[in-house]
């Protein structure tokens, strides 16, 4: 598949499209993620404590919290309770601890002489974030991926008469107007669709192509032909009448005319079967071809007082047919 291609393009836009889904979905699970832990969490561990002091200042023998996912500790004058090393060298506020070879977030308060330490395990909440979050979103993921790679595999698909199509036209040759018309018959397109189009019109120009430049081709060829008979007439009537009166500068430059009108007669044909075969070629030297038109010219340039003059400063020569050249 070219680089350059449509299928190849079309690929691309497809990778790009499940490589920009799949960051924004890893970004939005890293936000939230932060959001909970930073935002939710900490807020519902300062609206716990103050809910706890409340309490307390109730009820001095207040029980602290102690729940699945959540252990509170006090450090008070009436109440000691066996708080780990790590957690007493701690600062106040929101933080993370490693505390018994895990890092629970611990929310950390003081209140006079009375010391708050809310210990919360958030790896069973992660569990449940797992089950109910990550899960349902690596499904939308993958039906995301599935649907993109089904998308991707039609458009191949309906693209894929297209490229042929593309493939068939770069290989047929063009040089040779008997053998350029492509062949299309075995492009795989839907009856209605718009490649079925493109190779009904293709055929339906391709067929009105061959057929004009047959036409022309052919028309060239009998029209030489046909010019061939008077200008031979003409030749013949000159040449008698050279044998007659002489020669003469009138019926000399109507000679150069007739083989003019000749050449051009042989310029045609050869044209016409350029299609055929290639022209016979070989190296002209411009230089006397020139010379030899300026002295076949002199004639009618004196009439109308023009002067012509072949200034040479070099020798070039040119491979091609000397009747075209001419």
């Amino acid at each position: 598949m070219k680089k350059t291609g449509v299928q190849h393009r079309i690929t691309r836009v497809y990778l790009l499209q499940l490589l920009l889904i799949s960051l924004t979905t890893v970004l939005g699970v890293w936000a939230t993620a932060n959001i909970i832990e930073q935002v939710l969490v900490k807020q519902a561990l300062i609206k716990e404590a103050e809910h706890y002091w409340s309490l307390l200042d109730d009820n001095p023998t207040q029980p602290r919290p102690n729940t699945r996912h959540l252990l509170g500790l006090l450090n008070s004058e009436a109440v000691n309770d066996d708080i780990p090393q790590v957690l007493q060298s701690l600062p106040d506020g929101y933080q993370r601890a490693d505390l018994a070879g895990e890092r629970p977030i611990v929310y950390i308060e003081r209140q006079g002489n009375a010391r708050l330490y809310l210990i919360f395990d958030e790896q069973r909440v992660s569990v449940l974030a797992f089950l109910f979050g990550i899960l349902p979103l690596t499904g939308v993921l993958l039906v995301i991926y599935i649907t993109s790679f089904l998308g991707w595999k039609k458009s191949r698909d309906l693209l894929s008469p297209l490229v042929q199509l593309a493939d068939r036209l770069r290989q047929t040759p063009v040089e040779d107007p008997s053998v350029a018309r492509p062949d299309l018959s075995g492009i795989d397109a839907d009856t209605d669709s718009e490649v079925a189009v493109l190779v009904a019109a293709l055929d339906a120009y391709a067929d009105r192509l061959v057929s004009f430049v047959e036409r022309e081709r052919q028309f060239t060829r009998d029209a030489s032909h046909e010019l061939r008979t008077p200008l031979a007439v003409f030749r013949a009537n000159l040449e008698l009448l050279v044998s007659q009166i002489g020669d003469r500068p009138l019926i000399r430059r109507m000679e150069d005319t007739v083989e003019d009108m000749e050449a051009t007669l042989e310029t045609l044909l050869m044209l016409a079967r350029t299609e055929q075969r290639q022209p016979d070629n070989e190296d002209v030297i411009v230089n006397d071809l020139a010379v030899n038109l300026m002295e076949r010219l002199s004639p009618l340039a004196d009439r109308k007082q023009i002067r012509l003059q072949v200034r040479q400063t070099a020798l070039l020569t040119v491979h091609s047919p000397e009747v075209a050249l001419t």
